[in-house]
């Protein structure tokens, strides 16, 4: 076929016209793949039935040119030049269109290995990559070749195939990472499939790019949730976690085959909720710098987790002795080292930001969990509809008989009825659900972030802070039993500096500077030094004080034997006052150097935590909405094209 040929006559030829096969003459055209200048041929066709489009004074219609078996003319171009051509010269193109053999054109290219169609498609921003379809579940990157990519003996024909696989496997994947990932920092990272290893378990294909250069590393799932373990030990804090919110059961799956290929939709489910997973990690900048998680990311060897855990443990311990250190100092005589002793004051000050905090992502929580459920009960809803205006004149008509409708429904017009509830029926196929589960998917991440970080902060409230004012009640109560004795053992002995009561002064000194009571205590103390004598106290007070120290009848029995027991009691009670003193310091100390840590970096994760939401917000409605805006600029146009259809219907 000559084209100046169809230049001539294509003006006089019918250009929408079909054979038994569904083919119309641009359609035959486009099949000539014997062709020797087929680029040529392709273009002068397409100019041709542009022009011809033109003067019926009607747009180009895609769908004219749809076969028997749901081919598109983009299904049947083998060449990237025309393909490109194609694309360029018209705008209403569906490049996600499903065939009878459920495949998209990407899909039937991978198929064929047609590299240079490949290349134009996946330029195209009309192109939706992760597109599944309804029956398989299968998307463009099931259909990469990767069990012919291995090393193999044999003529230079299958190396040739080999790297052509390889060549589109890498451009597949970079096109799923750069529509799917944005770009932090140089870094891109997302999963490129999910395959099963010889060890039966599922493997997560890192796809990343690293200042301009790509690679492609393996791993298991285990590992990723091993790595996310280290991180957490790292840092409790981090609002990214491991338990079943993280990794619901009901997606596991196994190798053996399942119903209507249901193992494959929940593999799907699992790729895209990691994919997101990932992105998150790489938005929150307390850990896209964390050197665990990039070189999992972006290196392929073996995840070492006992020497990856000893480096945090080592770098943990290394911490705590510093604190260990300064522990040490806390109760020396100079007031400079009390620092990292918390007061009431200070921890009143945590309880306000961290309740005010709670309220607040709270409120955020209630929020993202109620968008999550209006999303999913949307989708479910969205198919009853769908079928509900597909089928209201058979529903109204009270058959399923489409033959006997009419007859039925006598009084209005039919197929004209029956006409935009195939309009609808075409727009609807349009649509890409993998939108709006990514979407869904994306806010449920968020969800779970934000009930992480809320755990994170209850756990502060609620146990550590909690505990924090126990202790130091139980440490208060101590020093004013010892009080209650110094001034026994004052009023007794007429002096403070006997070795009882030094050990009971030094007790409530360093009680004081622990809990920032001195003032008064070294008042108390002092006062006794003034006035050693019995008119110190009162008589009551002696009863009181002496019933406390283990005995009665004191003021009133004048014999040292008796006197002599209760000295024992009373000096056995402040031993067991001090041991007590003692562990409550050493516990109340250890969760002073807790609570500061620990507050410290939740503070940092709250704040992260915010910057996160925004970044990963903004590029999640972004990514959403420019996809859907492709879509719904085609169905505009399939609208265009039927209601022409519909005022022709009429006119004639």
């Amino acid at each position: 076929m000559r084209s100046e040929l169809i230049s001539r006559f294509g003006p006089y030829i019918n250009w929408i016209d079909r054979d038994n096969t569904g083919h119309t003459p641009l359609f035959a055209i486009v099949r000539c793949y014997d062709h020797p200048d087929y680029t040529a041929l392709v273009k002068t066709a397409i100019d041709t039935v542009a022009d011809w489009y033109v003067s019926k004074k009607k747009p180009f219609n895609y769908q004219d040119h749809i076969d028997n078996k749901g081919n598109t003319l983009i299904h049947s171009i083998s060449d990237g030049e025309a393909l490109k051509y194609v694309l360029g010269k018209f705008e209403v193109l569906d490049l996600n269109a499903l065939n009878m053999n459920q495949q998209t054109p990407l899909t039937q290219f991978i198929r064929y290995n047609r590299l240079s169609n490949i290349q134009t498609i996946t330029k195209d921003d009309r192109l939706v990559i992760d597109r599944v379809d309804s029956k398989y579940y299968l998307s463009a990157l099931d259909y990469v070749k990767l069990d012919k990519m291995k090393p193999r003996s044999g003529s230079n024909v299958s190396e040739r195939k080999e790297n052509v696989n390889k060549v589109i496997m890498n451009l597949i994947d970079s096109c799923h990472v750069k529509r799917n990932c944005p770009d932090v920092g140089g870094v891109r990272v997302g999963v490129a499939r999910l395959k099963f290893d010889l060890n039966h378990e599922i493997c997560l294909y890192l796809k990343s790019c690293v200042d301009g250069q790509w690679r492609l590393v393996v791993h298991t799932k285990k590992d990723l949730i091993k790595v996310l373990k280290l991180l957490k030990i790292e840092n409790p804090n981090i609002f990214f976690g491991t338990s079943d919110l993280w990794f619901p059961g009901f997606y596991e799956v196994g190798e053996t085959p399942s119903i209507d290929y249901s193992n494959k939709m929940k593999v799907n489910k699992q790729l895209t909720g990691l994919e997101l997973l990932i992105t998150g990690m790489l938005l929150d900048d307390g850990l896209n710098n964390n050197p665990i998680l990039m070189s999992f990311f972006t290196t392929q060897r073996p995840l070492n987790e006992m020497q990856q855990l000893k480096m945090v443990i080592n770098s943990r311990e290394l911490h705590e002795e510093t604190l260990l250190a300064k522990k040490g100092q806390l109760l020396q005589p100079d007031d400079d080292e009390k620092v990292l002793i918390i007061s009431p004051e200070e921890v009143g000050n945590y309880k306000t930001f961290l309740k005010y905090s709670l309220n607040e992502i709270t409120e955020s929580f209630q929020l993202l969990e109620r968008f999550y459920k209006i999303l999913v009960f949307n989708v479910l809803k969205e198919k009853d509809l769908r079928y509900v205006l597909e089928n209201i004149l058979l529903l109204a008509a009270g058959t399923l008989d489409s033959s006997k409708a009419p007859k039925n429904l006598n009084q209005i017009n039919f197929e004209g009825f029956q006409a935009l509830s195939k309009l609808h029926e075409t727009l609807a196929s349009l649509e890409i659900p993998e939108l709006k589960d990514r979407l869904i998917e994306s806010i449920k991440l968020l969800r779970n972030t934000t009930s992480e970080l809320l755990t994170s902060i209850n756990n502060i409230l609620d146990k550590k802070i909690k505990k924090w004012w126990s202790l130091y009640f139980d440490i208060k109560k101590t020093k004013d039993e010892l009080i209650k004795v110094l001034k026994i053992e004052t009023t007794y002995h007429g002096e403070v500096n006997n070795e009882m009561s030094a050990t009971i002064q030094a007790a409530i000194l360093e009680i004081g500077k622990l809990i920032g009571e001195m003032d008064l205590n070294s008042m108390v103390v002092n006062q006794l030094s003034r006035d050693n004598s019995i008119n110190a106290m009162n008589a009551s007070d002696v009863s009181d004080l002496a019933s406390n120290s283990g005995s009665s009848g004191i003021a009133s029995s004048g014999t040292s034997y008796f006197i002599g027991i209760i000295e024992r009691r009373r000096h056995s009670y402040v031993d067991t006052l001090i041991d007590d003193y003692t562990k409550l310091r050493d516990e109340f100390v250890d969760l002073n150097l807790n609570i500061k840590i620990n507050y410290e970096s939740l503070c940092v994760e709250i704040s992260n935590f915010y910057l996160f939401k925004k970044k990963f917000m903004r590029f999640m409605i972004s990514r959403y909405i420019t996809d859907s805006l492709q879509v719904l600029k085609l169905q505009r146009g399939v609208m265009v094209n039927q209601l022409q259809k519909l005022k022709e219907a009429q006119g004639h």
